[in-house]
């Protein structure tokens, strides 16, 4: 789950493929663009830290339609 000032605002989901990693981010409402901002700032962190064996690695972030 993704707290976004204490409420769960999106989820997150992490795939690894060929030495690639992947973060995938669903929000479940729309995002402010500075919530937008933080969430992928924060999320590159995140899949950095999980997976430091990959050779490549993307953070997307699918926006509440």
């Amino acid at each position: 789950m993704v707290l976004i000032d204490g409420s769960v605002r999106a989820r997150w989901s992490i795939s690894r493929h060929h030495g690639a990693a992947t973060l995938l981010i669903e929000a479940f409402e729309p995002l402010t663009k500075r919530d937008t901002a933080d969430v992928l700032e924060e999320g590159e962190r995140l899949l950095a830290f999980a997976t430091p064996e990959a050779g490549t690695r993307e953070v997307r972030l699918v926006p509440h339609a």
